[in-house]
Formats: C-alpha cells, structure tokens, sequence
C-alpha cells in the first residue's frame, strides 16, 4: 500500500472515532438528539403492519449474532482453503472487535431500549449489535473481495450494497423499536472504525512483512 493511501486510511479512521466520541456526549447528555430518538420511537409502532414487519424481520435476522458468526465462519473457511491465512486473521480480528467493543459500551454506558417493542430484546441499547457487526462483516469483506474487481461500476455497485445491508439490518432495528435510531448510528460508526483499524494494522503488518524479508 502507498503511503498516502495509508495516511488516508489513518486519517478517516481517527475522524470516524472523533465522530463517534461526538455522538456518545450527545446521546449521555440528553439533549437534542434523545429528544429526537424518543419521538421516532413514539412513531415507529404506527408503521407496523404484517407485510413490512416479515421483511424487517428477515433482516434483523440477517444482523443477528448467529447469522453475522455463521457467515464469519464460511468467509474465514473460504480464506483458509485459499491460503489467505493473513487476511483470515485480519477479518476474524474485525469481527471480534466489533463484538468487543460493542459488549464494553453497552455495559459501560447501560443506556436502555425503548419501552414498546415489536420483538422481546434484552440487554443495553447503545451502539446496536447488529448494526456494528452487520457494518464490520460488510466492509471487512469489501477490503478483502471487493476492491480489486477491474470494472469500475461492479466496485461501485458493490460498494454500494456494503452500505445498503447494514443499513437495511439497522433500518429494521429502529422499524422495531428495539434501538432509537442513534443506537443504529453509533453502531456504523463503530463497524466501520473496527474494520478500517483492523485493516489498517494488517497492511502495516504486511509492509513491515516485506520490509524485513
């Protein structure tokens, strides 16, 4: 990797932590923005009815901790059986951050759900799970599949749906009203910060690799 594009990937992945620090003082100090997850937790019951409610089902489904861990497994098989073991070791390391990193905020920050859900849901709101993890297995998979395919408009398309996936599974939490929608921000921020640290550290670890050998 160039070392501008490395300087980049630095960069944006620091102003995705600064932005996520900037949303954890918003949501902790009950301004504005609680104001405005509440009210959309207020209308989200009005919107549910039998044909939507299966869809945001199957993707809050999509998102779950078994789906996520279940992909996860088949990616790193895959990897495995290519003898890409390096990137395996990245993408697994991507996914347990998320996971990680979601389980301290919950339990550091123990911000409650909304009241009325569609679906019984336990544990703490902010970030959503499934959001970050959903937003990690996505853009990990980018960086490894994605983003040397030759023609322009697949990259695009593909890219495109890396962040259309998430934001669907998220779409559904908040559809559901098991997350206000800022628990479904924090968590993209949190997936993307998690898969572009670890990505970063797997090609530094590859240039240092070559450098010494």
């Amino acid at each position: 990797m160039e070392r501008r594009n490395f300087t980049t990937l630095v960069f944006f992945d620091a102003l995705v932590l600064a932005v996520f620090a900037g949303l954890v003082f918003l949501v902790t100090s009950d301004g504005p923005l609680t104001v405005a997850d509440h009210f959309i937790s207020f209308v989200a019951p009005s919107l549910w009815f039998p044909p939507l409610s299966n869809i945001m089902l199957f993707f809050t489904f999509l998102g779950s901790t078994t789906s996520i861990i279940i992909f996860s497994l088949f990616v790193i098989a895959y990897l495995f059986s290519k003898k890409r073991y390096s990137a395996a070791v990245f993408f697994a390391a991507a996914i347990f951050l998320s996971y990680l990193l979601t389980a301290l905020l919950k339990n550091g920050l123990l911000i409650e759900r909304p009241l009325a859900s569609f679906v019984p849901e336990g544990g703490f709101s902010f970030p959503s799970g499934h959001a970050t993890s959903s937003t990690a297995f996505f853009f990990s998979i980018w960086f490894i599949f994605f983003q040397n395919v030759s023609s322009s408009k697949i990259r695009k398309l593909l890219l495109f749906l890396c962040f259309l996936i998430p934001l669907l599974i998220g779409a559904s939490r908040v559809y559901l009203n098991v997350h206000f929608a800022s628990d479904i921000l924090g968590g993209f921020l949190l997936g993307l910060f998690s898969s572009f640290f670890c990505y970063i550290l797997w090609q530094w670890s590859i240039f240092l690799f070559k450098k010494r050998f």
